[in-house]
C-alpha cells in the first residue's frame, strides 16, 4: 500500500507526532504532564535506536532469508496430518498442499459474488 493511499492513517499518525512534540515542547503543556524539553543529541540518540530493528530486520532479509524465512509453508504442511500417519503419507500432502493454487479475490468481485447470492457485503465501518 502506498504511502498515501490511506488519509486518515496519515492524519493520524501526524496528529499523534505533533501532540507529543506539543506535550514535550509547549511550556503549558510541559507543566501539565510534568515534562522536559529533549535535545538535539537526544532526539538523535532515541532515532538511532529506534531505527536499529528497520536496519537490522532489513539486513536479515536481504543476507539471510535462508535462515529466516517470513513465510508460513511449514506450519501448512502439519494443519490436519494427525500423529500416528506415516512420514510418506505427510510428504504426499505436503506435495498435494505445494500444488494447491490460491487465487486472491478482490474486495470488488467479492462484493459481487456476495450480492449475486442474495447477500449484501459488509461495510470496514459496519459491526
Amino acid at each position: 500500500m502506498r504511502l498515501y493511499e490511506n488519509p486518515t492513517f496519515v492524519y493520524a499518525v501526524g496528529g499523534s507526532i505533533i501532540g507529543q512534540l506539543a506535550v514535550i515542547y509547549f511550556k503549558p503543556l510541559q507543566e501539565i504532564f510534568q515534562t522536559e524539553a529533549l535535545s538535539l543529541p537526544d532526539i538523535l540518540l532515541i532515532l538511532l535506536l529506534s531505527s536499529s530493528v528497520l536496519v537490522l530486520d532489513t539486513i536479515r532479509k536481504k543476507f539471510f532469508s535462508r535462515w529466516f524465512s517470513d513465510s508460513c509453508n511449514q506450519s501448512v504442511v502439519t494443519v490436519g496430518v494427525k500423529k500416528d500417519r506415516k512420514i510418506g503419507e505427510q510428504k504426499k500432502l505436503s506435495n498435494e498442499l505445494d500444488q494447491v493454487e490460491v487465487k486472491e479475490i478482490s474486495p470488488m468481485s467479492r462484493n459481487s459474488t456476495m450480492r449475486m447470492r442474495g447477500r449484501t457485503p459488509l461495510s470496514p465501518l459496519t459491526v
